[in-house]
């Protein structure tokens, strides 16, 4: 759809709401105040803003990492790259120590650099770590897979699917054999 298409269709949609509210007999939707009734600025600063950027492990590297993610139980972030694999890491700049967490590259479909195959995400339970819960040891990952397709060389042109599973964490490490597929929709994109 390009953007004239898409601007007729935002602007039709107003007049039809209007319309509708005007048959139903109730008044359209008004404003309550600007960013939720004045609890942000009203203005935005002219100022650019700043940041600094760091290397807090300069010691570590990583195949295309995709996500970092705080450990729930430990004082450790987790790193997640496209080729699968994930570590663990201490939360303290300058940190050394890298450990494996995960590495679902023998069930996944991709190829490291191409396209929208290997891992994408990974999520803790709510409850993970917490004593006395059945959910206590699940983390979610979602990855890409294709029968008889797996493996980090994997043809990233084969039909897949995007698979959302559950996995026990074991003695500290995801452990592969626990898969639940939750999820596993065909993937029309590749």
């Amino acid at each position: 759809m390009n953007y004239f298409s898409a601007a007729i269709l935002a602007i039709g949609s107003l007049f039809l709401s209007s319309e509708l509210h005007a048959q139903s007999g109730r008044p359209p939707a008004a404003p309550v105040a600007a960013y939720l009734d004045g609890a942000f600025p009203s203005s935005v600063s002219s100022g650019a803003g700043s940041y600094t950027q760091s290397n807090d492990y300069p010691g570590l590297t990583f195949v295309e990492p995709l996500r970092i993610i705080e450990h729930p139980v430990e004082d450790r972030l987790v790193i997640i790259g496209k080729d699968g694999k994930g570590w663990t890491v201490s939360h303290s700049p300058g940190a050394a120590d890298k450990t494996p967490f995960f590495d679902i590259s023998p069930i996944m479909q991709g190829k490291s650099g191409v396209g929208e195959g290997g891992i994408s995400d990974l999520a803790f339970h709510p409850e993970f770590g917490q004593p006395g819960s059945s959910n206590a040891a699940y983390v979610y990952i979602t990855y890409r897979w294709a029968p008889g397709q797996v493996g980090l060389f994997a043809s990233p042109t084969v039909d897949g699917y995007n698979r959302l599973s559950r996995f026990s964490v074991l003695n500290g490490q995801v452990d592969l054999t626990t898969e639940l597929v939750l999820i596993s929709q065909y993937d029309r994109e590749q």
